[in-house]
């Protein structure tokens, strides 16, 4: 037995009926058809999901571009629907080559640029081979030894068995030349006569009162600043030459750096190269799947075959 409406259902039956039942072109179906989709298998894979980096990847920026790959390719049935979903994903995995390539090429000028700043483990070695004035930090580094010395001459009035142990540590072994002549400028008459006739029988030291005391010391003092005012002048001299020098390596480093290394390279343009095949392949089986299914003739693929004779 049919049940009859009441006069308030029927009135709201005949509200609902005004609303929307879905869309009703052609063009609003084609949209409507995507918004059951969830993603197929590839695409819950391709998408590196938590992972925490400054460059993330998105699931909405995959989901919007499978959007708009279905709604201009607009596939039929699973076959389409997972040529698409494969040329989506090779586009996908094609952006990280790029990303890939930045990465790499960051690294490698970072460590070129790295090359460039002080290192105290390469001032170290260079002390001790000799080679401080052969690079501008080891020549700015050689000059602060020297200042410093100057600074506590002039201050203590005299080149002290403290300073000079202190320059001499600093400098290494192959600059003792320069130790030994801040030595010999720092003695009085006395130590010199002493050392000069040291070994002699008989003879013994006499010292000059002409340059003790406080004139001695004076005299001392400007032999001493006099040998460090040289060396820092030779410093100073020579100083803006080598960091030109180092300037326009450091500059050639970062040019060759802003290509990634050969066997970085070949493993990129081999990735690059298949994701490319895979995602041209993809779009031909489309391709040729929808003229099929439009009614247009599609001749077969020509197969090559290399063999050799």
């Amino acid at each position: 037995m049919k049940r009859l409406l009441s006069a308030e259902q029927a009135a709201a039956s005949r509200v609902n009926g005004r609303k929307s039942r879905g869309p009703k072109t052609a063009a609003g179906k084609a949209r409507s058809r995507l918004n059951a989709w969830k993603g197929g298998i590839l695409a819950r894979e391709v998408v590196l999901a938590d992972r925490e980096s400054w460059d993330r990847e998105r699931e909405g920026e995959f989901r919007a571009l499978h959007r708009q790959f279905r709604e201009h390719l607009e596939p039929e049935g699973p076959v389409e629907s997972i040529l698409v979903e494969r040329m989506v994903t090779a586009y996908w995995r094609l952006h990280r080559v790029l990303v890939g390539e930045r990465g790499e090429i960051t690294g490698h000028l970072l460590d070129a640029e790295q090359l460039g700043k002080p290192d105290w483990l390469r001032l170290s070695l260079a002390r001790d081979r000799g080679d401080l004035k052969s690079s501008g930090d080891g020549m700015m580094y050689v000059a602060e030894v020297l200042r410093r010395a100057r600074g506590r001459v002039e201050t203590e009035g005299e080149l002290t068995n403290e300073a000079l142990t202190y320059a001499s540590a600093c400098l290494g072994e192959p600059m003792q030349w320069l130790i030994t002549e801040l030595n010999e400028a720092a003695k009085d008459s006395s130590q010199a006569s002493e050392d000069e006739s040291e070994g002699m029988a008989g003879e013994s030291p006499a010292a000059n009162p002409a340059v003790d005391g406080e004139a001695g010391k004076a005299e001392r003092k400007a032999r001493v600043l006099a040998i460090l005012e040289r060396e820092l002048r030779r410093c100073e001299r020579d100083l803006p030459a080598l960091q030109e020098e180092e300037r326009q390596e450091e500059q050639a480093r970062l040019d060759a750096a802003v290509l990634p290394t050969p066997e970085a390279l070949q493993k990129i343009l081999r990735y690059e190269a298949m994701l490319e095949r895979q995602f041209y392949r993809a779009m031909n089986q489309l391709e040729r799947l929808q003229r099929a299914r439009r009614g247009e003739e599609v001749k077969p693929p020509v197969a090559v075959v290399v063999s050799g004779g």
